[in-house]
């Protein structure tokens, strides 16, 4: 059974699970507390017989539901619109490549956002496969009957096999680990997506990597591969494999049931993906600059405290402008924390006197837009804008780069 929820969408929890109400069993809430605590992450707010999804959006699969947790994108209900604006997030926080005619000819429909980006790195990789699986020179070490490689002298002396050489040598293999990464996420989505076409595909792709081993990868390792001509368009799939496998996806046994998930911190991808967009737009962008604190000991100038950083800082000729991403839906006003954060900003950073906090748009916190000054009695008093940005209209490029311009412009004083 798929149930799909919004974030902060209360979930009951009764005998029988549903994905009209929705509801789910106790025997499945069990196993979402389950997440939890292996994770040792809040991923949910409980409450009594009910339980609400927080910042954490993506896909959980018990052994009795599938439930996917949409992102509070928009005020709209209409699950194509917040599913193609998240996909659309993902691709350019994550680097993740989309070919014009496979993305147009991905219908949406009813499918869940996982089962759309599987669509589009199976299909990647489909082209791959086309060319052949990779190889690569891997080193092997074992008896042989003739030299070959270098002979490993330490082990030949203890030989008991006397026709027989002990030797290390490089082999030609599918089994490296690029095609490792792909075999282990080409798993994980086949316990994750629900389209039986595409659960279809990946069985048939699967096949290719009989020759490779099935080892868990908690988190891809780029040091341990070079891409050069050999493996040329791989650097396309392998973004898809860090998304499935660095994005928090894991296997976790519970008993003799296995509970799949792959959860995305909307916190962290909100920053991540308007960073990415200004960096695209501007030459001098800063992500979460380090090294800035708020205090400064008068003992000895080296004892520093409160450490300062904030989402993005845009260098300008003239000025800097700090910007703080919040996931949050505020209603009313910014909260009195998040001015104050942005107040410590901009008495701890040199240059910058102007600062934004940036909210995802909705019809209840779309008033709160606006700027301020910080009444400190200075000649020149720090200015604060709070703004909220539409995230539905990120799919046309070209003008939500405007879009974004003009969110950072002050007013003339």
């Amino acid at each position: 059974m798929l149930i799909k929820v919004i974030e902060h969408q209360k979930i009951k929890i009764s005998k029988k699970n549903n994905a009209i109400t929705p509801e789910i069993s106790f025997r499945s809430a069990e196993y979402l507390k389950n997440i939890e605590l292996l994770q040792n992450k809040e991923i949910f707010r409980w409450g009594h017989n009910q339980v609400t999804p927080q910042q954490w959006v993506g896909v959980i699969r018990t052994p009795e539901v599938t439930i996917e947790i949409l992102p509070k994108i928009t005020d709209s209900s209409n699950e194509n619109i917040v599913r193609e604006s998240f996909v659309n997030m993902l691709k350019v926080a994550h680097n993740i490549p989309m070919r014009k005619n496979i993305s147009a000819n991905l219908s949406i429909g009813n499918h869940g956002f996982i089962d759309i980006l599987a669509s589009i790195f199976l299909k990647e990789l489909e082209i791959l496969i086309n060319r052949g699986v990779f190889r690569s020179y891997i080193k092997d070490s074992r008896y042989v009957n003739a030299v070959k490689g270098k002979i490993n002298f330490t082990k030949q002396v203890n030989n008991i096999l006397k026709n027989k050489f002990h030797c290390s040598y490089s082999i030609l293999s599918e089994d490296n680990y690029i095609n490792q990464i792909i075999k282990y996420t080409l798993h994980v989505l086949s316990q994750l997506v629900k389209d039986t076409s595409i659960k279809n595909l990946i069985k048939k792709i699967y096949v290719n990597y009989n020759n490779v081993k099935l080892i868990e990868i908690k988190k891809v390792n780029t040091n341990k591969f070079t891409l050069d001509r050999q493996n040329v368009g791989y650097d396309k799939v392998l973004d898809y494999c860090k998304l499935f496998i660095n994005g928090n996806s894991l296997d976790i046994s519970t008993g003799k049931k296995n509970v799949n998930f792959l959860l995305f911190d909307m916190n962290k991808l909100f920053e991540l993906y308007i960073s990415k967009m200004y960096q695209k737009i501007y030459k001098n962008v800063q992500f979460q600059t380090r090294n800035h604190y708020l205090l400064e000991s008068l003992e000895t100038k080296k004892r520093r405290k409160i450490e300062l950083k904030p989402d993005i800082i845009i260098n300008f000729e003239s000025e800097k402008i700090i910007i703080d991403t919040k996931w949050k839906l505020s209603e009313g006003f910014a909260s009195e924390l998040d001015i104050y954060q942005m107040n410590a900003y901009l008495a701890g950073f040199s240059s910058v006197s102007k600062a934004i906090l940036l909210y995802p748009k909705s019809q209840k916190n779309d008033k709160m837009k606006g700027e301020y000054q910080i009444l400190n009695g200075i000649n020149e008093p720090y200015r604060i804008k709070i703004v909220t940005v539409d995230l539905t209209k990120l799919g046309d490029e070209p003008a939500f780069f405007k879009y974004l311009k003009e969110i950072i412009k002050f007013k003339e004083q």
